[in-house]
């Protein structure tokens, strides 16, 4: 996962990582440990990532699936 590119994507939509955690409905630290790498997001988290920051298809593959 690139979580630099995340992260653009986070500040390009002035969205903070507590308003991601309340979105997928985990703690930030829970959150943090995810955009570090330690933990990887399921699923479900990236369906809700995409509609809450409004991803492309492109940006969703760069993100989350190329390494």
């Amino acid at each position: 996962m690139d979580s630099i590119a995340l992260r653009e994507k986070m500040l390009r939509r002035n969205v903070h990582n507590k308003d991601v955690a309340r979105e997928l409905g985990i703690s930030l630290s829970a959150l943090q440990r995810k955009l570090r790498g330690t933990t990887e997001f399921s699923r479900g988290e990236i369906k809700m990532l995409i509609s809450y920051l409004g991803m492309s298809n492109d940006e969703v593959m760069a993100i989350f699936f190329d390494d």
